[in-house]
């Protein structure tokens, strides 16, 4: 199977640089717990729609409580062809964190990826040395806010930068919990628009009847957000 690298980028200044950055490769999917010892894999992750004139997509895909994220990879939908798929770190220099944050670009016409993280169990000094400085001393903040999608409706949803911080990058991704990739039908059936403009980062989302009739579809919207 061909997919995209997986690459880690940090986000020094703008995410959108390191992101175009990547270079398509061969790799193999399901290699998420690939030379880690003690890795749980991630169960139950969706399947990411990917539209065609989307310029990025993202999604986070969490470890349970007490694990870290060590290990990534994803699995490419047959439909569609997908641009370069990375995993970005907020802030340089924090180590391992319990998430791992995929995004991705579209190409050709819409199509979706399942995004795999392998879990470790996290040493109680590790956990504490991640956890504490960063939450006092970030310049980056990553604020995600989740949404269950519904059949035929049009919703608005934000996500917000807390104050004194301004959007300096944002996106969305619509995540289906469904056992196979969702089908280009489907993937046609909803339509998104998103911006940000100062502290906010707004998704205006349009759903048919096909979208979160019987399966369930999750909006996450993404700001990432800097001091001023």
């Amino acid at each position: 199977m061909t997919t995209s690298p997986k690459r880690i980028c940090v986000l020094a200044g703008c995410v959108l640089t390191a992101i175009a950055a990547a270079l398509p490769a061969t790799a193999s999917a399901g290699a998420e717990c690939d030379s880690l010892a003690n890795c749980t894999p991630v169960e139950d992750t969706p399947w990411v729609a990917v539209p065609s004139n989307a310029r990025f997509v993202f999604w986070r895909t969490r470890c349970p409580t007490g694990m870290l994220a060590a290990g990534r990879d994803y699995n490419p939908s047959p439909a569609g062809t997908l641009g370069p798929v990375t995993t970005i770190f907020v802030d340089p220099g924090v180590g391992l964190d319990n998430s791992m944050t995929f995004v991705a670009s579209g190409v050709s016409y819409n199509s979706s990826f399942q995004p795999l993280v392998g879990c470790v169990t996290a040493p109680t000094s590790a956990t504490a040395t991640a956890a504490g400085p960063r939450a006092r001393t970030a310049v980056h903040r990553h604020v995600i806010r989740r949404y269950r999608i519904r059949p035929s409706r049009r919703r608005v949803h934000r996500a917000r930068c807390p104050r004194g911080h301004r959007v300096l990058q944002s996106g969305y991704g619509v995540g289906f919990y469904t056992k196979r990739p969702p089908s280009r039908r489907t993937l046609a059936d909803i339509r998104v628009r998103h911006r940000h403009r100062k502290g906010t980062a707004r998704t205006v989302v349009r759903t048919g009847r096909r979208v979160g009739d019987d399966e369930r579809v999750e909006l996450q919207v993404h700001a990432i957000c800097q001091r001023r």
